[in-house]
């Protein structure tokens, strides 16, 4: 995360963005489509979480169910779920969960040390230079 502070409607942006993009390239790979139809929306789920945070990456993870379901996973065209489609989706929602999760709290220990880099710093100077004495 950068340190300048990221505008609402930006973090939001690139929820929406990355999840659109991720949708229209498996559209246009066929072999990713058939095959792995959630490939690109983890990597949307990751890119939206550390840009944006948590709450954009779980907007992307509810965009791609309903986006996969409707235009990847049969019956195409519906949101009808199968027996099937649900244990995929599912399973989706479970591992884009996770990394959701996992990048989220990355950031917020990054975030943490950053601030307080420069006062550990301090303190340990100071420190050394007590033990000097």
């Amino acid at each position: 995360m950068f340190s300048y502070s990221k505008s609402v409607l930006t973090r939001w942006g690139v929820a929406i963005a990355t999840v659109g993009l991720a949708l229209l390239l498996t559209l246009q790979i066929d072999s990713i489509a058939s095959r792995t139809p959630f490939a690109l929306f983890f990597a949307a789920v990751m890119i939206a979480t550390w840009y944006g945070g948590r709450k954009p990456g779980l907007l992307v993870i509810a965009l791609s169910v309903v986006l996969t379901k409707y235009f990847l996973i049969a019956p195409l065209r519906s949101l009808w779920l199968t027996d099937q489609s649900f244990f995929q989706l599912a399973t989706f929602v479970l591992v884009a969960a996770l990394i959701n999760w996992l990048t989220a709290a990355r950031q917020n220990s990054e975030n943490l040390l950053r601030e307080r880099g420069p006062l550990s710093t301090l303190i340990r100077k100071q420190s050394s230079a007590a033990v000097g004495l």
